[in-house]
């Protein structure tokens, strides 16, 4: 039974304001920003092997220290 009371429903029935798209494009930019992150960690990486002759290990520890690494901490 729905109550006319009900914070879910009042949520979900709102208007859109501007504060709505603002977070929407904000949210956005982070997951363009994080792809990009992604890739271009991965891309330094081979390079970065290759040129220094790197061990396995330390490109372990190279990885570790990426942002992703540092946003997955922060989370969980």
């Amino acid at each position: 039974m729905m109550d006319s009371q009900d914070p879910i429903k009042a949520i979900d029935e709102s208007n859109l304001t501007s504060k709505h798209y603002r977070w929407t494009t904000l949210s956005a930019m982070g997951d363009f920003l994080d792809a990009g992150s992604i890739v271009a960690g991965a891309a330094s990486v081979s390079v970065w092997s290759s040129y220094f002759h790197l061990s396995p290990l330390l490109l372990g520890i190279i990885a570790s220290l990426s942002p992703n690494a540092f946003a997955a901490g922060i989370e969980h």
